[in-house]
């Protein structure tokens, strides 16, 4: 099993080889350093650009399980291209779990619609505007997207992504074992982990042991953040067999 992460505000695909012994670095140095190392591509057409070109990185991945790629910014509509050329040559060296800077419900939802294709799933990713799974008792919506509040902005990357995200799944379609997608960040937009339990329990939801989870896992009205963190730790505990007390 081969992974490949993918991390928001770092600039290079980070495979790091490791020198024998300290080095001075100037700016001289890197650049030469750079030269000397650069694979050349067409920025200019991205989305042709055949994934045997970058057949130079092999020897740097031969032996590793993880690789993460970069980005300049998250809100940069050019990186798609680069991130699909990235992943498409990572496909054919045997990678197919792709896990990205989102939440983990928000990537279990982007996870379905790969597998089934159903644009319902998307409709229903937090980061791209959906807002159903939030508590209606206090204010959930985090200081640092207040930039989603412009819709120009907003519509602009949730367009740009889902785009990315249906030639992903055309790439998946190609392939014997689809790709699977995951999230390992919190979620910006809080709640949907309480819908995902919901759809999970389905008919065992009369279980005398998932009732009590159901009951314990109920929101609190009027709970503030830190009540409903230490609520749902207890509930935590109790699935990996800890003592409460």
């Amino acid at each position: 099993m081969r992974w490949i992460a993918g991390l928001g505000c770092v600039v290079s695909l980070s495979i790091a080889a490791c020198s024998a012994g300290p080095v001075e670095v100037t700016e001289e140095t890197f650049v030469a350093w750079a030269e000397d190392r650069a694979v050349v591509l067409d920025a200019e057409d991205w989305s042709n650009t055949d994934p045997s070109a970058l057949e130079e990185l092999d020897e740097l991945i031969d032996e590793a399980r993880v690789v993460f790629l970069g980005e300049p910014d998250h809100y940069i509509a050019e990186k798609y291209d680069y991130r699909l050329v990235m992943i498409r040559y990572l496909i054919e060296r045997g990678y197919n779990y792709i896990g990205m800077e989102m939440g983990l419900s928000d990537g279990m939802r982007v996870d379905r619609y790969l597998e089934t294709g159903d644009p319902a799933e998307l409709n229903r990713v937090a980061l791209y505007g959906y807002r159903g799974d939030m508590r209606a008792d206090r204010d959930d919506l985090p200081g640092s997207f207040a930039a989603f509040a412009n819709r120009e902005f907003s519509d602009a990357f949730i367009r740009a992504e889902v785009e990315f995200l249906s030639m992903l799944r055309v790439v998946s379609e190609s392939l014997p074992d689809r790709l699977r997608w995951f999230g390992f960040d919190v979620d910006p937009f809080p709640g949907g982990g309480y819908s995902d339990w919901e759809a999970l329990i389905g008919s065992y939801v009369d279980e005398p042991l998932v009732r009590n989870l159901s009951e314990q896992l109920a929101r609190v009205p009027g709970e503030s953040r830190a009540e409903e963190v230490d609520r749902l730790e207890q509930v935590e505990f109790q699935l990996e067999g800890h003592s409460t007390e």
